[in-house]
């Protein structure tokens, strides 16, 4: 039998999720309650009024999730095969529409701009629509691109279609990576995810190059686009099958019991700090659970920022590297086309290998490194919640809506 409580936002388990013995809650259930339960479990909950399935967060025990990681690499391939495609073209598409490398520069900058526009929608389209939804948008908007593309619009239409491009990709980015990070094994999983993105860009030059030079029967510049669109829809038609029970309740929901995760670790930190004379009671205390965090708190980060200028410098100057490469090459060097096409190929050959490498030796250091961390941050935190300074700390935790 299900229970609802209304105006509270608590869930409750389904009686197939409370047979199991690690399930068995006391009798209000709460966020509190719920994230004791092991992650390799799965249960049932009805949470605004949906019902919500919570799956275990190992992958090697569920197939649902296998499926769902397999999607997520299909998409980063995608992503690859597009990005690098428009990169091949260059030389063939300043010929067709009659342009410079300066006009082609907006192809990229529109691009950009739908990738930055998601980046700061994405908080509200998960609510609104889901993990579900969000890959389903990205998915159709990168179709839709693609087959605009290929009816070889004027070049305002192009810069337009690749606008609705960056859109899908940022969803889709910005879905993946922000699910996939909850996983069992993320910095593995990560690093495959983005080595996947590697494969695409390895793949797109040398088979773009040797359809367009066929002896027979050669491929227009835009065919290829065609190509793009089918594979976009089949990763669509994937995702939403994959993805069916990631409905906008079931991501509130996880949002939910995962920042309950945190305080319990939080509160676990303090029990077992036998040097510190500090009691539960001095934890600064949560509102609400259910509270989103302001865009403004994000951007009034310095972290935030740090990391954005470090994004920003190194994967601007890798994909501008990469996308360019071919067309400077031609201009410079003597080599055919296709021969040009296998020097980009390897240059995202790293991808494949940094990404998986750097992923493994990142997982095999990280505890060492993350206990010196959590003892700094506790003597600093011990440091802070002296008697005078806890009064102060617990208003400033208030406004910012901590856990």
């Amino acid at each position: 039998m299900n229970i609802e409580l209304e105006d509270l936002g608590q869930p409750f388990l389904e009686e197939s999720a409370l047979k199991h013995p690690a399930s068995v809650l006391a009798e209000n259930l709460d966020f509190d309650s719920l994230a004791k339960i092991p992650i390799t479990e799965s249960y049932k909950v009805t949470f605004e009024g949906c019902e919500v399935s919570v799956d275990p967060l190992d992958w090697r025990s569920s197939l649902l999730l296998k499926l769902q990681v397999i999607a997520g690499f299909c998409n980063f391939v995608l992503f690859g095969l597009a990005d690098q495609t428009i990169g091949t073209i260059i030389p063939v598409l300043e010929e067709y529409y009659k342009i410079n490398d300066s006009h082609t520069g907006l192809i990229f900058l529109a691009s950009t701009a739908g990738y930055f526009v998601m980046a700061l929608v994405t908080e509200i389209c998960h609510r609104k629509l889901g993990v579900r939804g969000v890959g389903m948008l990205g998915a159709l908007s990168m179709a839709l691109s693609f087959l605009i593309i290929y009816q070889q619009p004027p070049y305002f239409v192009f810069v337009f279609a690749y606008f609705l491009a960056g859109l899908g990709c940022g969803s889709l980015d910005a879905s993946f990576n922000g699910w996939m990070g909850n996983l069992v094994d993320l910095n593995q999983l990560l690093g495959i995810l983005h080595g996947c993105y590697g494969i695409g860009c390895m793949i797109s030059p040398p088979l773009v190059t040797r359809l367009l030079e066929k002896k027979t029967n050669p491929w227009m510049w835009n065919d290829y686009y065609l190509v793009l669109s089918c594979l976009a829809t089949g990763c669509l038609v994937f995702f939403a099958v994959a993805f069916r029970h990631e409905t906008p309740a079931k991501y509130k929901f996880m949002v939910m019991i995962n920042e309950a995760r945190k305080f319990h670790e939080s509160k676990a930190d303090y029990d077992n700090d036998s040097e510190s004379n500090l009691s539960l009671d001095n934890m600064p205390e949560r509102e609400s659970l259910a509270d989103p965090v302001p865009l403004s708190v994000a951007l009034s980060s310095k972290l935030v920022w740090l990391f954005s200028l470090i994004m920003f410098i190194y994967v601007g100057a890798e994909a501008a590297f990469g996308t360019w490469l071919v067309t400077f090459l031609t201009r410079i060097k003597t080599l055919s086309y296709k021969e040009l096409s296998y020097m980009a190929t390897f240059f995202f050959f790293k991808d494949i290998s940094h990404y998986r490498t750097l992923s493994s030796e990142y997982d095999r250091h990280t505890q060492t490194s993350a206990k010196t961390i959590q003892h700094i941050e506790k003597t600093y935190n011990r440091s802070q919640l002296h008697p005078r300074h806890r009064l102060a700390t617990r208003d400033l935790s208030s406004e910012m809506n901590p856990l």
